[in-house]
């Protein structure tokens, strides 16, 4: 008899099995949690969008507009000249950077591509706050009178501050903001030298660029009355640099300042005053006076004399003025003394002696302005009669060849001039160059130029979705690794 043997499978699952299977397969769990991940990542970026930037902003600060005035609106140069921000972007300038760019962009695309305002991004911000709260009929009155004198102050500010901006995108395609950065700084950086160089961060320096010429056959009085205004002009511009700082200790060429001076003053008093009064003096019987400069000379003379009366009659009106006030004055003070004699008045003496004083102030600044204006009327006469004297000359020496001792004293003359011009040159190149290495005083940058208009926009709460595809990722994987798993078993 055959007995059949039945095999009894069990059925049943165990946990610690599965939990086996899904660890001894954790690579290919981990695996496809990352692969999923990094799908969902890929998928996220090309969704993202891209803005190219649009422009770069440049904010300078001007320390001599510190010094703005609220009585003189017009912002300006430390040597009075006018200011303004499109100074920064003047043709001149324009013209000089555009060069070093020409592979982006010609002139007329840079002129249409940038602008300057006379402020920066913040200040302009906080002006619009506070001027909505101003604007805001519920604002309590101490908030408002806050918010008003704050707006002063950052409009008073703001005249400090400049900024430029440069288009990326315009005619003559896409400049990258690199590119643009680098053109406001150049552009900065030019505007700078060239104020320095024209002399508007300081005083003005008025310097003759030519040298003194005679020439061989020149006209005797002509060319002593050329070296006559040439060390006049020499004389102011020894001045204006000595009003210059560190200009006293400076030496350029083995010379001083103080050194210039003295020679200009001995080669003025010792040789071309003297000669030029000579030359005038014989003007009778110099051959190389010609008709037509008598005749100038005769009529400068004549409107010399013109003026000298002028001034004569300007000047006793004005003694004429003085003499009036003073007997005011006089007739007011003794009218007072009159009124306060009376007691039963006092009142009405107080009030008119308060109305003397008032009339009397004004007497007396009306005084002042007069005296000044006839001390600088009798200064005038004064240099005026002696251009006058001058010109008529002194006494003719007649055994003393006039002609020919004038001109052998040019060349000499010739020569000192043109040295002393060439010293007051170099002085003035080198007060060009102390300015031009002293940059930070036109303009500080506290910041490199910023870029405005790019950004980057991406999947909103993309960490989130990050994570969830991670963790249904890693569940992918445990699905495969346990179906994986049973498929081994079935083999076996």
């Amino acid at each position: 008899m055959n007995h059949e043997q039945v095999e009894i499978h069990d059925d049943e699952i165990s946990l610690t099995d599965l939990m086996l299977a899904i660890w001894r397969q954790r690579g290919l769990v981990i695996g496809l949690g990352l692969i999923v991940m990094l799908l969902f990542l890929v998928f996220a970026g090309k969704s993202a969008l891209v803005a190219a930037p649009t422009s770069v902003s440049y904010s300078i600060v001007l320390p001599f507009a510190q010094k703005f005035d609220e009585e003189d609106p017009i912002r300006r140069y430390p040597n009075g000249a006018p200011f303004s921000v499109n100074d920064l972007i003047s043709f001149e300038i324009l013209q000089a950077v555009a060069p070093s760019f020409s592979e982006e962009l010609d002139l007329d695309q840079f002129t249409e591509r940038l602008s300057v305002s006379p402020s920066m991004e913040l200040i302009e911000l906080a002006e619009e706050k506070l001027t909505k709260t101003l604007g805001n009929a519920k604002t309590p009155d101490a908030v408002r009178q806050a918010a008003q004198e704050a707006l002063q102050q950052l409009q008073y500010e703001g005249h400090q501050y400049a900024t430029l901006t440069f288009d990326l995108v315009g005619k003559g395609g896409v400049v990258s903001s690199e590119q643009g950065a680098k053109i406001l700084e150049a552009i900065v950086k030019t505007w700078a030298e060239s104020t320095v160089e024209r002399g508007l961060m300081g005083a003005g320096i008025d310097i003759l660029l030519s040298p003194i010429d005679f020439g061989a056959n020149s006209n005797v009085l002509a060319s002593y009355d050329l070296a006559r205004e040439y060390v006049t002009s020499m004389a102011l511009t020894v001045g204006q640099l000595k009003k210059l700082d560190g200009s006293q200790g400076a030496v350029v060429g083995g010379m001083t300042l103080t050194d210039v001076e003295r020679k200009l003053k001995a080669l003025k008093i010792d040789t071309i005053e003297p000669l030029h009064e000579f030359a005038y003096s014989n003007i009778s019987v110099l051959k190389s006076v010609d008709a037509a400069f008598k005749v100038k000379f005769e009529s400068r003379l004549r409107l010399l004399e013109i003026e000298r009366d002028r001034l004569k009659k300007l000047i006793a009106s004005y003694d004429q003025i003085l003499v009036d006030l003073i007997g005011s004055a006089e007739a007011n003070f003794a009218g007072k003394e009159g009124i306060q004699s009376d007691v039963a008045t006092y009142d009405q003496s107080f009030l008119n002696s308060m109305l003397d004083l008032g009339s009397k102030l004004d007497a007396v600044d009306v005084r002042k302005t007069t005296l000044n204006s006839r001390a600088r009327s009798i200064k005038d006469l004064i240099t005026l009669e002696k251009e006058i004297a001058i010109l008529k000359g002194g006494k003719r020496n007649s055994h003393v060849d006039a002609e020919a001792v004038l001109k052998q004293s040019l060349p000499d003359i010739q020569n000192e001039v043109n040295a002393i011009l060439k010293s007051l040159k170099a002085f003035g190149d080198a007060v060009s160059r102390q300015s031009l290495e002293s940059e930070a005083n036109v303009y500080v940058a506290n910041s490199k130029p910023a870029v405005k208009g790019g950004y980057l926009k991406i999947m909103p709460r993309a960490a989130v979705f990050t994570v969830i595809s991670l963790m249904l990722g890693l569940m992918l994987g445990v699905v495969v690794a346990l179906i994986r798993q049973a498929m081994l078993q079935r083999k076996d």
